[in-house]
């Protein structure tokens, strides 16, 4: 039982000291490209944007074929494309 806990406490040291050295490759991000991140993050945040895009994932696909996929409707579709195209996560 012994063994276990030490072995975790060795795994938990192990995880800071990679924290530590991955920390130099977070630290190179600039204020923009870490603006850049959280924008798109939030973009994928809603649900819909999100089925949009794993349905562009598979291939071309009609903005109609996806509103009638997804069960929504086609100006909602185009409107949530317009926000993916101007990210850059799909290109029409």
């Amino acid at each position: 039982m012994t063994s276990r806990k030490h072995a975790n406490g060795d795994n938990a040291q192990n995880c800071a000291t990679n924290a530590q050295r991955s920390a130099p490759e977070f630290l190179a991000l600039s204020h923009s490209d870490v603006a850049v991140l959280a924008e798109t993050f939030l973009l994928l945040g809603d649900q819909s944007r999100l089925k949009i895009l794993l349905q562009c994932m598979r291939g071309s696909i009609a903005v109609g074929d996806i509103a009638e996929t997804l069960d929504l409707s086609q100006f909602l579709v185009s409107h949530h494309l317009r926000l993916l195209r101007g990210a850059r996560l799909v290109r029409g």
